[in-house]
């Protein structure tokens, strides 16, 4: 017999089983510069990893599958990211209208917690683990509460591996993703990771971590040695993309800690895996750190460059970034054969239209592998948003429009929030070019990974081509008038 968690306390202990529905939320907005990187995200998996065995978990990604509204499961959990929000509180309220309880988490509800409870039953504040579990016993007995939080940081000790077998593997790219730290001891006024995450840095026992790729990457029957070199005659890359040993550790600052990573780098090296990661610029400083991530077959970093203002990398919590470093620190990576996928905030208060075409210039002077331009918006409870709240300076609360593609910030230096979304299109436009691709990629000595970053920069162009052409006429036009 299967019942409901809520008559559960009234039941015998073996009927105590609930059927719950995890779902990820799609951003439904129709815009053609929507873009996504399809990674298999791994919140939810470890939800349901967490979960008591005797409950039955399914895991419902919106991207790619529908709604069921009328499941028969006794709890719906839903977590939020900030431009996916709306989307979320519309199917919670669904689900509640049909007599469902709904429970939230994720970023967005954890720093808008009130806001999220006017959609759903309860929140979980921060990292589940602990607080889920929790969560669940008071649901069996008719005990809910509103809010759940952890009062410490929990420790990474111990964390059961995602229930990755309950996600369509084929819907995401061929690469596994781990993690392996969470926090991060840098506050930059954007970012909302050392709010969730909190500052501490906080690592994975390594026995754990090592345990958990060699059940991603498990044996697999010996590819016959001329298979292989035929494929390397391609790229020396292509066989482990053929065979899909590729891991992207999802940490939000790899090499924080010199002794953790060298640890880490021995465990990936000997999975045999090509593998990229997220860190600060200072890691190509040391040069032990980067013979660690080129011995391990680290095929990219991805570096927040952020700006190439100084007072604006002051002002947002980066004084480590120095622009006047940058292209020399891009060619130590690209000599240890390390590509740099480099990312940059636009419309910030020193914006001009300058701004836009100095980025462009520097991603090909540096010949940086990958670079994209987000503008920013700035996510609720970090120091930007309350900063520009205070300054009256924000133009909407449509979550959905924060999504780093459209301009809510009023900016200034005579600048318009179409001026902003117009530097947008005109840096993607120009980095994603296929004479920025070939110049980047293949007339770079060494190449570094061409392979790769041919394939990736190519997936951004096809994407790009789509797009309108007004913020290069836009650019062209102020150029042109400047020059008169």
């Amino acid at each position: 017999m299967f019942c409901r968690g809520r008559f559960s306390a009234i039941c015998s202990p073996e009927c105590l089983q609930l059927k719950i529905d995890l779902i990820l939320p799609n951003q439904r907005r129709a815009d053609v510069f929507k873009y996504s990187f399809p990674f298999m995200y791994l919140g939810l998996p470890y939800v349901a990893a967490m979960t008591p065995p005797e409950h039955e978990v399914r895991i419902i990604d919106d991207r790619h599958q529908d709604v069921d509204f009328d499941t028969d499961a006794d709890l719906i959990g839903i977590s939020a990211l900030t431009p996916n929000a709306p989307r979320a509180y519309r199917l919670a309220d669904e689900f509640r209208r049909r007599g469902k309880t709904v429970v939230m988490g994720g970023i967005h509800v954890s720093a808008l917690p009130e806001e999220a409870l006017q959609h759903c039953d309860a929140v979980v504040v921060g990292e589940a683990d602990g607080t889920w579990v929790q969560l669940l016993r008071d649901f069996e007995r008719g005990r809910l509460q509103r809010i759940y939080k952890n009062e410490t940081w929990p420790s990474l000790a111990g964390l059961p591996i995602p229930r990755r077998d309950l996600m369509n593997p084929w819907k995401y790219l061929p690469l596994k993703t781990i993690e392996t730290t969470r926090g991060c001891p840098h506050n930059c006024d954007f970012c909302g990771v050392s709010e969730y995450f909190g500052k501490s840095y906080r690592m994975r026992p390594i026995a754990e971590v090592e345990a958990e790729i060699k059940s991603l990457f498990v044996p697999q029957p010996q590819i016959p040695r001329w298979a292989w070199n035929a494929m390397k005659l391609l790229s020396p890359d292509f066989p482990y993309f053929a065979t899909r040993r590729l891991l992207y550790v999802v940490d939000n600052n790899v090499g924080f800690n010199r002794e953790y990573l060298a640890e880490l780098t021995r465990v990936i090296r000997e999975a045999d895996v090509l593998w990229w990661c997220h860190a600060t610029i200072n890691i190509a400083r040391d040069d032990k750190m980067l013979a660690m991530l080129r011995d391990s077959r680290c095929i990219a970093v991805n570096v927040g460059f952020e700006s190439l203002d100084r007072a604006e990398l002051d002002e947002m919590g980066k004084p480590f970034n120095r622009p006047e470093e940058y292209e020399t620190l891009v060619r130590r990576f690209h000599a240890h054969n390390i590509g740099v996928m480099g990312t940059f905030m636009i419309g910030r208060d020193n914006d001009t239209p300058d701004t836009y075409r100095q980025i462009v210039d520097f991603v090909n002077r540096a010949q940086l592998d990958w670079a994209i331009a987000l503008i920013l918006g700035p996510l609720p409870d970090t120091r930007s948003y309350y900063r520009l709240r205070d300054e009256k300076r924000i133009l909407t609360d449509d979550w959905e429009k924060y999504d780093n593609v459209h301009c809510v910030v009023q900016p200034r230096n005579g600048m318009t929030p179409q001026d902003i979304e117009r530097g947008f299109i005109y840096i993607w436009k120009n980095i994603f070019s296929l004479r920025s691709v070939h110049h980047r990629i293949w007339r770079k000595k060494p190449g570094v990974h061409r392979f790769f970053y041919t394939l990736l920069n190519l997936g951004f162009a096809r994407k790009v081509r789509r797009w309108p052409d007004e913020g290069i006429t836009w650019f062209e036009a102020r150029k042109t008038a400047r020059s008169r």
